[in-house]
């Protein structure tokens, strides 16, 4: 994101990361080691800033302390539900600092995910066989409006806002919202910047009341030819044994009926998303070769395929630079929304 940004005429002021591998590249590209632990820094510290960039894990914030909170008469605040999260992190340095704007990135299943039905409050068993009878599965249930689960016989008013406010992003959103912020958020798929099908939630805030609207997409398809280097040293070629273990597992896979298996590409097509394990097998990502067991990319030609520049320096160690890549956000992409971010701002 910080390159996406610079690109733009951004000026970094703070960064923080706590993997040793990942601050190495940051250091060897950036020449500058970030701050640790976000979590331990005082956020008084950091130095003021117009614009904060961040990603953060997504697990689900608790129901159960706020319940308590209440039940002690204590006003439990809209931050509070957020604690123990790495998101409440980015929310002290918003409600400290107080920057224009902000943009966060995370994975699109953060639209569905939160606590389990069972760990909701008063949802017993009945209801949720109300709901699963109704919906048909736990996903759809995650998806629905507050005003399509009231529908359900036996939930009711109060019991549909209780499971729509479970979930994740709807406290993230609350939490950005009370913070002053004025929010939209968009699921983008990367395949119009890079040659891979790789969907990710932009979130993107301004504190003056500013409502931005996210930019239109290029319509490039860009394709694996166009990232692929011409010549690859045969260790990225895949043995026989590992190849006719993947070609095993997909076949079981497909006679219980599940997807699961290696993915298989040629030159003229995209890829699926490129995972932080992709270093274990290359299941995720396998390149046709003529004659050929196919083969794993490179750490280069996974750079370009999270639409890096070619002067990005990457890590010694290949299996680092392999889950770098997989954690990392398409930079090209970035890029685009920065354009939009910095106009609507009117900073350029």
């Amino acid at each position: 994101m910080r390159l996406g940004f610079e690109n733009c005429g951004g000026e970094c002021v703070f960064s923080s990361e706590m993997d040793s591998p990942a601050r190495e590249t940051y250091r060897e590209n950036f020449g500058e080691t970030p701050d640790g632990d976000i979590r331990d820094i005082d956020v008084k510290t950091i130095p003021e800033h117009d614009l904060l960039l961040a990603g953060f894990p997504c697990q689900p914030f608790s129901i159960a302390g706020v319940s308590k909170l209440r039940s002690m008469g204590l006003e439990h605040g809209f931050l509070n539900e957020t604690k123990g999260t790495l998101f409440f992190d980015i929310c002290r340095i918003l409600e400290q600092h107080n920057p224009r704007a902000f943009m966060l990135e995370n994975v699109k299943g953060l639209l569905w995910h939160g606590n389990r039905l069972e760990k909701i409050n008063m949802l017993g068993p009945k209801r949720i066989q109300a709901l699963l009878k109704h919906f048909g599965r736990r996903r759809s249930i995650r998806y629905a409006s507050e005003e399509e689960l009231r529908e359900v016989p036996g939930i009711g008013k109060t019991m549909a806002k209780r499971i729509h406010e479970s979930r994740t992003f709807v406290k993230i959103m609350k939490a950005l919202e009370g913070l002053g912020y004025t929010v939209k958020w968009k699921v983008i798929n990367s395949k119009n910047f890079v040659p891979q099908r790789r969907e990710r939630i932009f979130i993107v805030g301004f504190n003056d009341g500013t409502s931005f609207e996210f930019p239109d997409m290029p319509e490039d398809l860009p394709v694996l030819s166009e990232i692929l280097e011409k010549k690859v040293d045969d260790k990225y070629t895949i043995n026989d044994h590992l190849w006719n273990y993947h070609q095993e597992r997909k076949k079981k896979q497909k006679e219980k009926g599940n997807g699961f298996g290696y993915s298989i590409f040629d030159r003229n097509q995209s890829s699926g998303t490129l995972p932080a394990r992709y270093n274990k097998d290359g299941a995720d990502i396998l390149i046709k070769q003529r004659g050929k067991n196919p083969r794993k990319l490179t750490p280069r030609e996974c750079a370009r395929l999270m639409g890096f520049p070619e002067t990005f320096v990457l890590n010694k160690s290949e299996n680092q630079m392999y889950k770098q890549f997989g954690n990392a956000v398409v930079a090209s992409l970035v890029s685009h929304l920065a354009k939009s971010i910095v106009e609507t701002a009117k900073w350029n």
